[in-house]
């Protein structure tokens, strides 16, 4: 074209002189198949006028539009250009129109009808035209479209040449090209490839097409996207034409809108044909709100195709219910390698369905597109306002189900549970639990001759499902408390491995998103939660998406074995030191869980694939604990009664217990805000020793000298707690050095299972003063757990009826009241359900000892008391052994360090016990100085209330001195007179003996915490606290301290214990004030040195 002239100017120089030059012609087209068309005229006719001098060339010419022969290119473009200079068109240089190519690959050039007939004009000198692809030419009418094709379909030659044909979005075409199309590709024998795409059809025209698809013998692409198809009554009938091909091998129906009946029928088409290696249904889904993606359909009966090799369904709404129908149907494809699925609202559930398909060592997929797709619709956690679980747990699937067996998405979950029993080793009868079904009777269903179960297709199906007893089958060899070595071999066995020869594709899918940070994201938190990851592929993936490194490290490390040294190797791949510890922060709460110490409270985002790793971890713990506690016939003695280990459980500030009865019904979400407390039933068994007292003092002293935060202190002594058993001397000890009642608490609960001495748990509960603190550790560790089996006097108890656990504990206070004494409960109230006080006008029922008995609704509180002589010590045993697992068989009375608390008497007996310990040795010398000091009796080992007064008299008391003198003394005498019997027995008066080693303990601790603050010498300590008195300006010797200055100066050192009481035994003049002379007497109460060997 470069060397030739315009078509006008060549025409006007060789034309000669005078006549008129084809800028002036015209030619009129009769409407025929092979006329030419020029510019419209105002009637609409296209015509041109005639040219007497000129006469077409005689056939058989070379070179003339009738000439039979092959043209060279250089006569078809001179007879392409004498066309368009006919037609004032300017020339298109398409290799089709040069006649250098047989292809005319036309597509996106913005033809004009007048293009396409200047093309038409031409076509009887093509001895082949083996390609017509007019795509997206969007100005191309019937006007052009129809003469164009009717060229090719006269010339038997070139429909016989014909492989390809597109007319692809000329969305100006109308009915007469669909016509015209319709008997080329019925006359092209050998048509190969067929697109209509974007082309509007009308009802009447969709079946004949896919008739003349349907009948076609050498069809094998056919694409049909958008062309109106679905929605009538012809719909089927079209699709069964469609796929009655035997050559077609891809099937374009994307753009169409299809409904759930038509999906069934297409998918059951699809099966039968047994042809179709490729399928595309990209945006076909009528989709309604409510109801799962019709797709489904479809998908699910592909399981039973032989043929597919690639499949395209974007932009579907496919959801992680699609997406569980894609798993359960195609895990077991023989062919299908390639998979689409961009842009749907897959989400992190979706995907993990996805991801362990593609893992799947019988899928044969190998690629696979999931761009778009990491959002997704919220699963569904209730049906008809009942908590049920619908969502499959490849780790955890125990649960309730309520299943619709006409939904695709219940029918796969229901095979996948089936499948599930059989990963197991669990029988349907045994793993299936509960289980009505609407349309009875119901029998469990077998597989077909793919293997898949032929689950039934109508009906409400309900049950429980459980493999519990394949874990205590499985797992019975491992010891009840070694609990990592439980949790690794149950991840290791429930999480999804990606099969060895499966790993290359999903790296793949992986370096496919890298740079789509939300894609990433969402891949990231799918594998997080199912899959069991090794360090290599870790690495890579690290390496392959450095941008995602940190995240990629932060998401991943939970699904790293923890045995041997695999999650070390993993910490290593961090690229910089700063990227560890910023991701260590964010991974705290997996980083500090102890599995063999779980007992604690728990905050936990479920959105950090870390916390939610902490959340399944402690599901599982707990589903084991109900293991062993069976194994063990252990007592129930969980919250609800639902023999967990889990209490005060809520989700986003919601209390599960309101909609679920235990946590194995309930689908653990990933995301909100998991808070809960957990209690292990473990306890330490007969033998084992704590720490010595040594040791524990000096880890008390690096305690106490650490630079750290009191909640950091406490983190670290729980990492190493499951190492190490503590006396309850030695819980008391440690409560010394914290000054929060939340940090304090926080000891008891981490120590808890670790005391093996819990007959002696009193001598560290009395260091909660008060009744909020000790109702918090009973609501953390349980009622029953925290219940003082041993030594309950003087136990204050305010116990909801409604809740299992708390009802249990008062069966319990009933059980020792009626054994040991009638009315040992004292100032018993009983408040009715309906908020009614109940009298109690025979006292407390003895009914209540029957746990079956207890009313299930109100309030029951009290007071416990008993004289040592009424205690039942082996009930006592009995009740710690049955609900507080206590190995107590054979402690022995003399084991129990009997123990009454400061806070537990009135204040005028602790005043009198103060009086006692500045006088005599011990009270069993005060009890012989008493009893007989009344007048005409002796001693009897029994004191009255007349002896008491006269010995409080004759040993110059003045500590009560006034009016009500003789009031206090009857006070403190009921205090000691807890039978009522009107006597003190010495039994009843050596309760002073245990507050009186209570003071006596509070001293040598007090003494021991100087020690450690300032050393040996108690003088060093007096200047210490004298001058944190002073503020720092350094205290005189003979100065002495107010009460008020003592609490200051001992809080300023690091003292938390109860100051008042060792100010109170420090100042023996009574005065209100400390000297260093009453300081001194601390030197009696200093731990004795060993003496040298």
């Amino acid at each position: 074209f470069d060397s030739r002239p315009s078509s006008a100017a060549g025409a006007r120089a060789s034309s000669p002189k005078g006549r008129p030059t084809s800028a002036g012609l015209s030619r009129t087209w009769s409407g025929t198949g092979t006329g030419s068309s020029s510019r419209p005229t105002s009637s609409g006719r296209l015509r041109r006028p005639p040219s007497p001098s000129r006469s077409p060339s005689p056939p058989g010419r070379p070179g003339t539009p009738h000439s039979p022969s092959k043209p060279s290119p250089a006569l078809s473009r001179r007879t392409y250009l004498q066309e368009c200079d006919i037609r004032y068109t300017v020339p298109d240089p398409l290799a089709f129109n040069t006649g250098h190519s047989s292809k005319m690959a036309a597509q996106s050039r913005g033809l004009l009808d007048i293009d396409l007939l200047t093309v038409a004009a031409t076509l009887h000198e093509k001895p082949e035209v083996e390609e017509v692809n007019l795509q997206s030419n969007l100005s191309l009418t019937d006007k052009g479209m129809v003469p164009f094709l009717n060229s090719i379909l006269s010339a038997q030659h070139l429909t016989d040449s014909l492989r390809t044909l597109s007319i692809a979005n000329c969305k100006a075409v109308g009915q007469r090209s669909v016509e015209a199309f319709l008997m080329l590709t019925e006359s092209a024998s050998n048509l190969r490839s067929l697109d209509v795409s974007g082309v509007q059809i009308g009802t009447k025209l969709q079946l004949a097409l896919c008739q003349v698809i349907g009948d076609h013998e050498t069809l094998q692409s056919v694409r049909l996207a958008k062309i109106g198809l679905g929605g009538t009554c012809i719909t089927c009938e079209c699709l069964t034409r469609i796929l009655s091909s035997k050559s077609n091998k891809l099937l374009d129906v994307s753009w169409n809108v299809f409904n759930q009946k038509e999906f069934q029928a297409f998918g059951q088409m699809i099966v039968n044909n047994n042809h179709l290696e490729h399928l595309l249904i990209d945006n076909c889904a009528g989709y309604m709100v409510g109801h799962d993606s019709p797709v489904s359909e479809l998908v699910e009966r592909l399981a039973h195709d032989q043929s597919l090799r690639s499949l395209s369904m974007c932009m579907n709404r496919i959801d992680f219910r699609g997406a569980l129908v894609i798993e359960d149907s195609l895990e077991g494809h023989d062919k299908l390698s390639r998979l689409y699925l961009k842009n749907n609202p897959l989400g992190i559930l979706g995907l993990r369905s996805i991801l362990r398909l593609i893992c799947r060592a019988s899928s044969r997929l190998s690629k696979l597109d999931v761009e778009g797709c990491y959002s997704g619709a919220p699963p569904e956690t209730s049906t008809g306002g009942k908590s049920v679980t619908q969502v499959f747990s490849f780790t955890n699937p125990g649960g309730k189900y309520e299943l619709d067996l006409t939904r695709p998405y219940h029918r796969s979950l229901c095979r996948m549970l089936y499948e599930t029993g059989d990963r197991f080793g669990v029988m349907p009868d045994t793993a299936f639990l509960n289980l009505q079904y609407s349309n009875p009777p119901y029998s469990h269903p077998s597989q077909d001759s793919i293997g898949q179960y032929k689950v039934l297709r109508e009906g409400i199906l309900n049950f429980t499902f459980s493999v519990e007893s394949a874990l205590e089958s499985k797992w019975a060899k491992i010891p009840d408390s070694d609990y990592i070595q439980f949790l690794n071999k149950h991840l290791s066995t429930t999480r999804f491995t990606p099969h060895m020869a499966k790993v290359t594709p999903l790296l793949a899918s992986w370096k496919i998103i890298d740079g789509m940070f939300l894609e990433q994201n969402a891949f990231l938190s799918a594998l997080a939660c199912d899959f069991n990851m090794t360090v290599p592929v870790l690495e890579f993936m690290v390496k392959s998406s450095p941008a995602c490194a940190n995240e990629t490290l932060f998401r991943l490390l939970p699904s790293i074995p923890s045995e041997g040294n695999s999650f070390f190797l993993s910490m290593n791949l961090f690229p910089k030191l700063q990227d560890l510890f910023t991701t260590v922060v964010r991974m705290e709460d997996f980083l500090e869980f102890n599995p063999q110490n779980a007992t604690g409270h728990y905050k936990l985002d479920l959105e950090n694939s870390t916390d939610y790793a902490v959340a399944q971890q402690l599901l599982l713990l707990d589903r084991w604990e109900s293991v062993v506690n069976k194994r063990n016939e252990r007592f129930d003695t969980s919250q609800r009664g639902n023999k967990s280990q889990i209490r005060n459980e809520s989700h986003q500030g919601r209390f599960l217990q309101l909609s679920v009865h235990t946590l194995t019904d309930w689908a653990l979400p990933e995301s909100g805000e998991f808070q809960f407390d957990y209690t292990t039933c473990y306890r330490p068994q007969r033998g084992e020793k704590p720490l010595s007292d040594m040791l524990w003092e000096n880890l008390m002293i690096y305690v106490y000298n650490s630079q750290c935060r009191p909640a950091d202190r406490l983190k670290v002594l729980r990492s190493i707690s499951h190492h190490i058993f503590v006396s309850a001397m030695h819980i008391r000890q440690m409560l010394g050095y914290f000054r929060n009642p939340e940090d304090r608490e926080e000891a008891v609960v981490m120590f808890w299972t670790r005391v093996v001495d819990m007959h002696n748990a009193k001598v560290f509960r009395v260091r909660f003063e008060k009744q909020e603190d000790i109702v918090r550790l009973q609501e953390r560790l349980g009622y029953t757990a925290f219940f003082p089996f041993l030594q309950p006097e003087n136990a204050k108890f305010h116990l909801n009826f409604a809740v299992y656990d708390q009802r249990l504990a008062v069966c319990a206070f009933v059980q020792l009241m009626v054994r040991e004494k009638v009315g040992n409960i004292k100032e018993p109230v009983y408040v009715r359900g309906d908020g009614t006080i109940d009298p109690l006008p025979l006292g407390v029922p003895r009914s209540w000892g029957d746990f079956k008995l207890c009313p299930t609704a109100g309030t029951f509180s009290g007071t416990y008391v008993c004289a040592p002589e009424d205690r039942q010590f082996e009930l006592r045993k009995q009740l710690a052994i049955k609900y507080g697992y206590q190995p107590s068989e054979k402690v022995l009375v003399d084991d129990v360090m009997w123990w009454t608390g400061l806070t537990e008497p009135p204040a005028d007996v602790l005043d009198l016990l103060e009086f006692f310990i500045s006088r005599y040795n011990n009270v069993d010398e005060v009890f012989c100085v008493i009893d007989g000091s009344a007048d005409a009796s002796t001693g009897n080992g029994e004191i009255t209330l007349r002896e008491f007064e006269e010995g409080m008299r004759k040993m110059e008391c003045r500590k009560f001195k006034g009016p009500d003198e003789n009031q206090r003394f009857g006070g403190i005498f009921r205090y000691l007179d807890p039978g009522g019997e009107g006597s003190i027995s010495i039994g009843e008066w050596r309760v002073l003996g245990q507050l009186w080693n209570e003071f006596d303990l509070t001293i040598r601790e007090f003494v021991q915490f100087l020690i450690i603050a300032f050393g040996e010498d108690l003088k060093d300590a007096w200047e210490g606290i004298n001058e944190s008195d002073d503020g720092g300006d350094g205290g005189d010797e003979e100065d002495s301290i107010t009460e008020a200055e003592w609490f200051e100066a001992v809080k300023k050192i690091g003292y938390f214990g109860p100051a008042r009481i060792v100010f109170a035994l420090l100042d023996g003049s009574d005065d209100g004030d400390i000297s260093i002379n009453e300081f001194q007497v601390l030197e009696n109460y200093k731990p004795k040195q060993p003496k040298p060997k």
